[in-house]
């Protein structure tokens, strides 16, 4: 069973074209992996068409299309989503905001742009691409063959979970050997399978004001995210209070507490969430975020094998964290400094105490 990034908490919250080409008889799987990634540092205009299948059991239980826009000179980007039987769903995002403006459901919501905000704000070749880079410690890489899509020459690379601390399952995809760009990808994770496919691709776009500018109807207000799900900055004690429950906090004389947060989340999660954040040395070192078990994703079966006092911890990879159930509490313990070992983690969780109300 995978992991649903929802019921992980705040804390974790998960465009590109380089000259030449690497001779095909020199193309290692580190090489493509390398090339794909780099080429999303240099950032060029395009726009796409493609569409988005999800299968369970290899039977289509969602489809839809989708467009992209991006501007590399304004950084602006526009995604239009349809799904079957739906209006669409179109996102602008001009580099200090992203509204969103559903045509099904009649509203609308605006966020501000920060640097955690996950693929909220991401089109969808940016989620490949982080997804990705995510998978480079966890996954082994091969090159299966090359194929053309869309008159392209594309190698088509499979990456497959080579440790059990991953949330992300395998993955193919197949990527122009010019631009490295991703334009087809299948990740499947247990029954489930997702298969993106670009069918349209111009480098070379011509823009104007109008592509990026979101027709919203005059009765439609658009609701802030920011107002609906606030961040209180608060101490240890109100976020107890805030929870109902005394919570547990590192306990460690070599790092500092800097901050705790909370977070009054509404809609699909409706929960209360404290975050706090710790530094070692004046550098991040490590964020814990805590909130009330999800009734409906219990970690009892899908626990690992990490010992934290009487629970069972489960440590992912892809996000460096460490996340267990313990007295009705779900915590997840993030490492924000790459040089801490797992081992230390797990120790200092161990070592963690009860705050005070």
């Amino acid at each position: 069973m995978k992991w649903n990034y929802l019921s992980l908490g705040i804390g974790i919250s998960l465009l590109f074209v380089v000259s030449g080409c690497m001779d095909h008889t020199e193309a290692t799987p580190a090489d493509i992996v390398s090339k794909v990634l780099e080429s999303q540092k240099k950032i060029d205009s395009y726009y796409a068409e493609g569409t988005m299948l999800v299968k369970q059991k290899d039977m289509e239980t969602e489809a839809s299309v989708y467009k992209e826009w991006y501007d590399a000179d304004s950084k602006k980007k526009r995604v239009d989503i349809r799904s079957s039987g739906q209006e669409t769903v179109t996102s602008v995002n001009d580099g200090k905001q992203v509204i969103v403006y559903d045509r099904t459901k009649d509203s609308a919501f605006s966020m501000n742009i920060t640097n955690d905000m996950g693929i909220t704000s991401m089109t969808q070749r940016e989620q490949l691409m982080s997804m990705l880079r995510a998978m480079q410690s966890t996954h082994k890489s091969e090159v299966v063959g090359e194929e053309s899509i869309l008159g392209m020459n594309t190698y088509h690379m499979k990456v497959s979970a080579d440790s059990a601390n991953t949330m992300l399952g395998d993955m193919e995809f197949w990527v122009d050997q010019k631009t490295w760009f991703i334009l087809k990808s299948i990740a499947s994770s247990g029954d489930f399978a997702i298969e993106s496919t670009y069918t349209k691709v111009d480098f070379s776009p011509k823009y104007t004001d109008a592509t990026f500018r979101l027709e919203i109807p005059k009765h439609v207000i658009i609701q802030s995210l920011q107002d609906s799900n606030p961040i209180q900055e608060v101490t240890l004690e109100e976020g107890g209070r805030a929870l109902g429950q005394p919570f547990r906090v590192l306990h460690d004389n070599n790092v500092t507490l800097t901050k705790v947060e909370m977070h009054e989340l509404q809609g699909e999660l409706k929960r209360t969430e404290i975050t706090a954040y710790y530094a070692r040395n004046n550098e991040p070192s490590f964020l814990l975020s805590v909130f009330k078990t999800p009734k409906d994703t219990s970690l009892e079966h899908d626990a690992g094998t990490i010992n934290i006092r009487e629970s069972r911890g489960k440590y992912l990879a892809e996000i460096h964290a460490l996340v267990w159930d313990e007295e009705g509490l779900r915590y997840s313990l993030i490492v924000q400094n790459p040089d801490i070992p797992l081992e230390e983690v797990v120790e200092r969780a161990n070592r963690m105490e009860l705050s005070s109300m």
